[in-house]
């Protein structure tokens, strides 16, 4: 703790000679971004009532304010001088877990501050991002259970229960983001100890279009290069009913099928489903190698 202390006070020594440059004065090493050490010295020097190396002094209570909501959003902001007040901070959260990556602010797995349609929106939320897997960059947007439970989608709804925030196989009910919002090209699945498998599009889409319309550019099974085919592996588009669906499987080896109505209005967004190889529309949930099983879907 005493060189976290001599650290801090370090840096702010530093900058007393240096331009904030519209930076929030509780962004001590001024990268437009305010962690929770920063917001916790700055808040301890306004509780304190400490003179601070940059203006305003003595510190406002909603300079503190606005520091703690940046810091709780995701930590990033931005300087508008639209706004008024300590408003010209505004947050500036990552919108996916591919953003993060791209940025060079990823630390490996783990859960991530994001805000897929960005400030004004809906509000940021924690998602889990899998920053390794063919490359990182993945968002976790569902995971199912192994009981069998089918998992309803059917509106801008979520229900990102708590597990949903870990790769632990612990979920009681099918678990997912809202469906319109997270935005990708890709998305990735896995079923207990299958393979993880990548299915592409060449147009960014929400993971619910990806997984709903249209048959994807590509699909291959992750760090097996020889194993890439075009589109699905297997395409049942002609079929009749509720049995018109794009699918495809795994291969010969029973890693099961991902299955989703592909445009027929009598089963069109209804229900969301990992079924079994030969299975029918009773089995729900994830299911491989002849049981239910934890089932992931990330996007990216």
């Amino acid at each position: 703790m005493k060189m976290i202390t001599i650290i801090t006070t370090l840096i702010i020594t530093a900058q007393l000679s240096i331009a904030q440059n519209n930076y929030h004065p509780a962004d001590i090493n001024q990268d437009w971004e305010i962690s929770g050490q920063e917001f916790d010295v700055y808040n301890k020097a306004w509780k304190n009532k400490e003179s601070w190396p940059l203006e305003p002094n003595p510190i406002p209570m909603d300079y503190v304010t606005r520091a703690g909501f940046i810091m709780t959003a995701g930590q990033r902001y931005k300087y508008d001088d639209t706004k008024e007040n300590t408003l010209i901070w505004q947050c500036n959260p990552f919108i996916s877990c591919k953003d993060i990556l791209d940025s060079g602010r990823s630390n490996g797995d783990g859960v991530y501050i994001i805000d897929p349609d960005g400030e004004g929106g809906n509000d940021s939320f924690p998602a889990y991002c899998d920053m390794t897997t063919d490359g990182g960059g993945w968002t976790l947007v569902l995971q199912q259970t192994k009981d069998g439970k089918g998992s309803q989608i059917k509106n801008d709804e979520s229900n990102p229960d708590p597990c949903l925030l870990t790769i632990e196989e612990d979920c009681m009910q099918p678990s997912f983001h809202n469906k319109n919002t997270i935005l990708g090209t890709s998305y990735m699945k896995k079923i207990g100890n299958s393979k993880f498998l990548v299915v592409n599009f060449s147009e960014k889409k929400t993971w619910w279009e990806m997984s709903v319309l249209g048959l994807p550019d590509n699909t291959y099974y992750v760090g097996e290069p020889f194993t890439t085919f075009k589109g699905y592996s297997g395409d049942s588009s002609k079929a009749s009913g509720c049995q018109d669906q794009t699918i495809y499987d795994c291969g010969m080896d029973s890693h099961g099928i991902f299955a989703h109505a592909d445009g027929n209005e009598l089963c069109k967004g209804i229900i969301f489903k990992i079924t079994p190889i030969g299975g029918n529309d009773i089995a729900y949930g994830a299911y491989f190698q002849d049981y239910y099983q934890y089932g992931f879907i990330y996007v990216r």
